[in-house]
Parts: structure tokens; C-alpha cells; sequence
């Protein structure tokens, strides 16, 4: 005879990748507070696509083929500006993706939730920058093979498979300095699911970014991104919940 299960391990193991992606989004529309560190890359998004949708169609010197001076003083306040824009939003969604961590995997205080994030963020990024050169290696075929093709499949692929890395960091960092290592022990226990999570995340990102330039980006930021770092967390928190004597380290 079939062992029968109690309801509530059933229902555990019965929860499936809709159920992670609909609580994780609805955790995030609930919970708007948990945007707060977003706020900031958002108008930073839109200042900036309007900056630059500004110049492109007036007619910017940038695109000159002629590199007169002031083209070249044009390429140089591109560049400041871009990589002003890129700290920026760089600081705040590190912030951001450790907050919602925070709320889903140690617990549900909005405030509290924010001053780790603020509090951590010197080892989250320490850990993305460590973990983001491991990963550049995968791209490295990139600079071998010039077929347009196989750039763009390969690079589809290998952000599919790298994505669930990016965001299973978060959840793991709440516990633990430097998270690198347990990610890539996590991904390779949880890996089907990971992957399709991550297949997922790569479709609609792809999708809403195609969208005109500033709503797209505005989505990405503000809806996107934080409710797949929801769904990674409790991804996540499940796995530990039920293997919490398997893995003692995390």
C-alpha cells in the first residue's frame, strides 16, 4: 500500500514553478514598500533613455563619422555620463535584491529589511563582482568565433544558464558573507528548476525590454527583476526548510 502523506508535505511537494512565480509577484505587489530601494534606478532609467533618445534623434555629433573635437568631447561626456548611471543603478539594485532576500527568507519587517540591505552591501557586491568574473570566462567563445549567429545563441544560452546564479546569490548572502561557492552548490541541487526559472526570466526580460526603450526598462526595474529575486527566495527557503540538516553551512 502507497504511503499517504499528511496535507502539508503533499502540498510542499507538490508546489510547482507557477506556484514559486506567483507568490514570489504577488509577495512584491503586496508589499510595495519593498520597492523603495528601485525607486532610484527607475528615474535613473528614464532620465537617461530620455538623455539619450535626446541626442540621437537631434542629430549628436556622437554618431559623427568625422571625429572633429567636438565629437570626441561628446564621446567623453557619454562615457562619464554612462558609467555614472551604471554606479548608480548599480548601488541601488544591489541594495534592492538584498532587501526582498531579507523579507522572504529571514523575515517579514519592511524596515528591517532595509537597513540589511544597506548594511550588506558592501559584501553583496564584493560577492557579484567575484561571481561576475567567473562568469565572463563562459563568454569567451564570444571572442573567438565572429558569427553573428552564434553570438547571439550562444549568448541567449549562457544567460539562460548564468541568470538562476544571479539571483540565487541574494538569498544566500543573507546568511552568509561570501556566497559564491554555496550558489553554484545550490544551482547544481536545485538545478530544473533553476533553469526554467531562468529560461523564464530570460523570455520576459527579453520581451519587455523590446518594448519602447524607457517602458521597458521601467518594467525590468520596477516588476521584473524584483519578483524573480522573490521567486529565487523562496526557491530557496523551501530548499533549506526541507534540507536545513543537509546543509548546515547555509
Amino acid at each position: 500500500m502507497d504511503e499517504i502523506l499528511p496535507p502539508d508535505i503533499r502540498k510542499e511537494e507538490e508546489k510547482g514553478i507557477d506556484e514559486y512565480l506567483s507568490e514570489g509577484f504577488n509577495l512584491i505587489l503586496s508589499n510595495p514598500k519593498l520597492l523603495i530601494p528601485f525607486i532610484v534606478p527607475l528615474l535613473v532609467n528614464i532620465i537617461y533613455g530620455i538623455y539619450l533618445l535626446e541626442h540621437f534623434f537631434v542629430g549628436w555629433p556622437l554618431v559623427s563619422i568625422k571625429l572633429s573635437e567636438t565629437s570626441i568631447l561628446n564621446w567623453k561626456q557619454f562615457l562619464i555620463v554612462s558609467i555614472f548611471v551604471v554606479i548608480i543603478i548599480m548601488v541601488f539594485m544591489l541594495w534592492g535584491v538584498e532587501v526582498i532576500a531579507y523579507f522572504v527568507v529571514k523575515e517579514r519587517n519592511i524596515s528591517k529589511a532595509l537597513f540589511f540591505g544597506a548594511k550588506k552591501l558592501p559584501v553583496t557586491f564584493v560577492n557579484y563582482i567575484i561571481l561576475l568574473v567567473i562568469v565572463f570566462v563562459f563568454f569567451t567563445p564570444i571572442v573567438v568565433v565572429h558569427s553573428l549567429w552564434f553570438i547571439l545563441v550562444y549568448s541567449f544560452l549562457i544567460a539562460v544558464l548564468v541568470s538562476p546564479l544571479v539571483f540565487l546569490l541574494p538569498p544566500i548572502i543573507v546568511e552568509k558573507n561570501f556566497a559564491v561557492i554555496e550558489t553554484f552548490v545550490l544551482y547544481k541541487k536545485i538545478f530544473k528548476k533553476s533553469l526554467i526559472l531562468g529560461l523564464l526570466y530570460s523570455l520576459v526580460s527579453s520581451a519587455v525590454s523590446s518594448l519602447i526603450p524607457i517602458i521597458g526598462g521601467i518594467l525590468n526595474t520596477a516588476i521584473v527583476i524584483p519578483g524573480f529575486v522573490a521567486v529565487y527566495s523562496l526557491l530557496y527557503r523551501d530548499y533549506k526548510e526541507k534540507e536545513s540538516g543537509f546543509l548546515p553551512s547555509l
